[in-house]
């Protein structure tokens, strides 16, 4: 701890003797050894006793090297300072020229850092032993405003101040005090019971540049294989940034209360990265570097530990908090489900997080597999979903009829990344099964009839349509439609398919299948007119309007928009004359 005289003037801590330079030394051309040997004597006294008097050596620092009248050269001298300990450089700096306020806050702002500016306080100290008339009131003002919770040794003052006689009433008496300036304990390190709300707030605004309150606190100390204190925040609000790739992860990094690493991405998994905050370890050596971070077994535990902490966390936040939970979940849950693929270790436990839409549930509400599973239909084997951009769209899908029908439970999936997450993923021996994609029959009866009768149509439209669809089959998921496309298994979902264009990546052009709903009256009307008179043009041109019906379904534009309008018209007019 450091203390001035009511004066201003520094006393010398814990009693140790300062050597005092003599006030009339100054930096003549070409350097004074005289003032550099005085400078690194008084750094070294009021130093820490862990700070030896070589670490601060400035003799190999040239004096002439730095300008006495202007601040012009502060970028070279900042490079010097690379050299020497940061305190011990500010403090040649300041012997060496009698800088004047305007110089000095300059200076302060080459320094960049709040962190120099904190390792330069005991040598603004020595500084002003050296410079009589630069006092504290001189620079106390120029202090910068400490990072919260960060500040290790304070600076105490010796004040005069009146007070009432407790001998004599009603006559004033002068006494010294000490008084703290800039006392401030490390936030993470007080106990969880003597922080406020207040206090919690004003240091998640600081680390993480972010004017809302956090949605929730998470303050802990492991100890035990690996110690260390963590003081995690979970955002109210994402970033508006959070989804870019130069997005930066991870809380800060501090070993034994030094910061070592802004923003640490080896702490936390990537799908946690909106958490913000601070892990100060004591087991971590304080020359850590990002490859040793990378093959740290410590490092590892820590990873681990906040990552359970944190997902246990928004476990008691569902069962516990649901509405707040609900909110989390509509700004992270795009991010949080990126688990799933990435963590094969922890799929189970982020998949009982995750919140869905369904065919079951009302607007703004949302169900999980858990309770899917639980209200599955006798005799249904996989969990079905659907993909699309809103819950307006998939609601009136055509793919979605027969489940409707047999009352099934569809999830809706309305991220761009879903698809390729939940691609062969199972929940508790259950399936995921896309309603897009594959062949679908939900009815176990045999269909052997139906596809005899129209085999031969189908053969004529699979023909018909050979350069624009990869296969032409029954549908065993319409109902009310008359048609819809679907994609084979193991071929790209369409919405995904759109997602990857969009960013510019190369798609390998597919074809998708044309399902027929054999029990809609079109095609009863169509297998006629087949049977009556073959494959006529007429039956050629209803076959493509079937093809473009699809894609007109599916969100897609007609293949040939002014033919499609052409046959629309034809059409229209012939129903109107009969």
């Amino acid at each position: 701890m450091l203390r001035f005289c009511a004066h201003g003037k520094p006393l010398a801590p814990d009693g140790a003797r300062l050597p005092i330079p003599h006030p009339g030394l100054r930096t003549r051309e070409g350097g004074d050894q005289l003032l550099v040997q005085a400078v690194t004597r008084s750094v070294s006294a009021v130093c820490t006793s862990s700070a030896s008097a070589d670490a601060l050596s400035l003799s190999r620092v040239d004096a002439s090297a730095l300008d006495r009248r202007s601040t012009s050269c502060l970028p070279e001298a900042m490079a010097l300072s690379r050299a020497v300990p940061t305190s011990a450089f500010v403090t040649l700096l300041r012997a060496a020229d009698r800088l004047s306020t305007k110089s000095w806050t300059a200076l302060l702002a080459a320094c960049g850092s709040l962190a120099a500016w904190v390792r330069a306080e005991v040598s603004l100290v020595a500084a002003s032993w050296i410079v009589p008339e630069m006092d504290a009131h001189a620079w106390m003002p120029l202090w910068a405003p400490p990072r919260p919770g960060i500040i290790e040794h304070p600076v105490v003052m010796e004040v005069e101040k009146e007070q009432d006689s407790a001998l004599e009433k009603g006559k004033k008496i002068k006494v010294r005090e000490e008084e703290i300036l800039n006392s401030c304990k490390a936030l993470w390190l007080r106990d969880k019971a003597e922080i406020t709300s207040d206090e919690y707030n004003e240091f998640y605004h600081h680390i993480s540049h972010d004017f809302g309150e956090p949605l929730k606190v998470i303050h802990y100390r492991a100890e035990g294989t690996s110690e260390f204190v963590a003081l995690l925040f979970i955002p109210s609000q994402a970033p508006f940034n959070i989804l870019y790739q130069d997005y930066k992860i991870g809380p800060v990094l501090y070993v034994k209360r030094v910061q070592i690493m802004e923003h640490c991405e080896n702490l936390i998994p990537p799908y946690l990265r909106f958490i913000k905050g601070v892990v100060d370890s004591s087991d971590l050596p304080l020359n850590v570097s990002r490859e040793i971070l990378q093959n740290n077994s410590q490092v590892e535990i820590i990873k681990k530990n906040v990552t359970k902490k944190v997902l246990d966390l928004l476990g008691e936040m569902k069962k516990n908090e649901y509405d707040g939970y609900v909110k989390f979940y509509k700004e992270f849950g795009r991010i949080l489900k990126e688990g799933i693929h990435t963590d094969f270790s922890r799929r189970e436990t982020i998949s009982d997080l995750l919140l869905f839409p369904s065919t079951k549930t009302d607007a703004d509400s949302y169900t999980t597999f858990e309770m899917y599973v639980m209200n599955m239909k006798e005799g249904q084997d996989d969990i079905y979903y659907i993909s699309g951009v809103s819950r307006e769209e998939v609601m009136k899908s055509p793919h979605l009829e027969a489940f409707r029908d047999k009352e099934y439970e569809v999830l809706f999936m309305l991220d761009e990344i879903d698809d390729l997450i939940f691609g062969g993923f199972e929940y508790k021996g259950k399936k995921l099964k896309s309603v897009l994609r594959g062949d679908i029959h939900l009815d176990k009866t045999s269909r052997d009839e139906e596809e005899k009768k129209f085999g031969k149509l189908v053969d004529f439209i699979k023909d018909h349509l050979k350069d624009d669809v990869k296969d032409v089959r029954l549908s065993g998921r319409l109902k009310d439609s008359a048609c819809c496309l679907v994609s084979d298994e193991g071929d790209l979902d369409p919405k995904m398919e759109k997602f990857l264009k969009s960013m510019g990546q190369e798609v390998p052009a597919g074809k998708r299948i044309l399902e027929i709903n054999p029990d809609h009256s079109l095609f009863e009307a169509m297998n006629r007119l087949f049977e009556k008179e073959g494959g006529s043009a007429l039956l050629g041109e209803y076959a493509g309007l079937l093809y473009d019906q699809a894609l007109v379904m599916d969100g897609a534009r007609p293949k040939d928009p002014v033919a499609f309008s052409r046959s629309m018209s034809k059409l229209m007019a012939s129903a109107l004359k009969d």
